[in-house]
C-alpha cells in the first residue's frame, strides 16, 4: 500500500479490495490513513454463496467483480473506508 502512495501524483484515486467479509483487514505493514490522503482504500464485501458453487479455481471475488463489471455496477457497490493499522491494533 506504501508504494501505491508513493507512486501516485495524480489528484485522487479510489482502491477497492473485493473479498470476503472475513478476509478484510489492513494490511502487513499497515499505514494510518488521512483524510487529505489521495489515495483512499475501501472494503467491499462479497456475498457469500449459501450453494457451494464457489471453488478454487474461480473463487467468489472472481466471479463478482466480472458480473459487477458485465453490469456496470461494481463501482456502484457498498464499500465501507479500509480500517487503518493503528485503528485495527487498538481494536484488537
Amino acid at each position: 500500500i506504501e508504494d501505491v502512495f508513493n507512486a501516485y501524483t495524480g489528484p485522487a484515486l479510489r482502491v477497492m479490495l473485493v473479498a470476503e467479509a472475513m478476509d478484510h483487514g489492513p494490511p502487513r505493514g499497515g499505514r494510518d490513513f488521512h483524510e487529505d490522503d489521495r489515495v483512499k482504500f475501501y472494503e467491499v464485501d462479497v456475498p457469500t454463496s449459501y450453494y457451494g458453487d464457489e471453488n478454487d479455481e474461480h473463487p467468489l471475488c472472481y466471479e463478482f467483480i466480472r458480473e459487477g463489471g458485465v453490469r456496470g455496477t461494481v463501482w456502484g457497490e457498498k464499500a465501507r473506508k479500509m480500517e487503518d493499522f493503528t485503528t485495527a491494533r487498538r481494536r484488537l
